[in-house]
């Protein structure tokens, strides 16, 4: 295959990929509604929550108040119904605290707005697989490997081949395993220096603490080397009546 064919089927896998990206991109878009739905429904349910729990604390604080006045008035029972209502109010309160982010989804909330969502999000998932699995990319994988075969690879072949830094298909896939292993190799770099700099951070915060250790163990040493001196001075004054 010359150079100018490979181009062109280039140019052709560029436009279909760009297809497969802008599907890719509504799957994007209405997976992002999606969670944001679920970030309010989880905020109304949370909300609703908290003000059963401000009012189970009320109900509570008041039934403490009441079994604590029919205590010193001498009516036990009904001190004792104010004290069980406070016992289950505070269970409740318990119950509910501890399940305030793990509490069910709302149904109708979910049945009004995110179901619908999850339908168009499969729905459009489904678009991507049918064209992943149609006859155009079919086509491309068969003058294309698979490996190359992203919108990312194809753009950078088309531009070393265009630009003339590659003369063949091989060249051009040389160029692109070593653009591939550079950006390894930086990503790495980058992670080592991060973690050099996490490293760097952590020993300025460790000298710190030593520093603040030294100053108070240095002012303890202080304080103690001057009640030595004090006792001293009060002893031998004491005894023989020197300053």
């Amino acid at each position: 295959m010359t150079k100018e064919e490979f181009i062109k089927h280039l140019l052709k896998a560029k436009v279909v990929l760009e297809k497969l990206a802008k599907k890719q991109d509504v799957y994007d878009e209405i997976e992002e509604r999606m969670y944001e739905e679920y970030r309010k429904e989880e905020n109304i349910r949370n909300e609703t929550k908290r003000k059963w729990i401000n009012f189970l604390r009320i109900i509570g604080i008041a039934s403490a108040c009441l079994s604590l006045y029919f205590f010193f008035k001498d009516k036990m029972i009904l001190a004792i119904l104010s004290f069980i209502v406070m016992g289950v109010m505070l269970v409740a309160f318990s119950v509910l605290s501890q399940n305030t982010k793990n509490g069910r989804v709302n149904e109708e909330y979910y049945n009004q707005k995110i179901l619908p969502i999850e339908k168009e999000l499969k729905q459009q998932e489904k678009v991507i697989e049918d064209f992943i699995k149609s006859e155009e990319m079919r086509n491309l994988s068969d003058i294309i490997p698979q490996k190359y075969l992203n919108l990312k690879a194809v753009l950078f072949l088309l531009e070393v081949l265009q630009t003339g830094r590659a003369d063949s298909s091989k060249e051009a896939y040389n160029l692109y395993e070593e653009e591939l292993h550079r950006e390894k190799m930086q990503e790495m770099q980058e992670e080592q220096l991060d973690y050099a700099r996490q490293t760097l951070h952590e020993q300025k915060n460790q000298t710190k603490l030593q520093k603040k250790q030294y100053e108070v163990q240095k002012r303890i040493s202080r304080q103690v080397s001057y009640g030595n001196y004090i006792n001293t001075k009060n002893y031998y004054h004491n005894r023989w009546g020197r300053k």
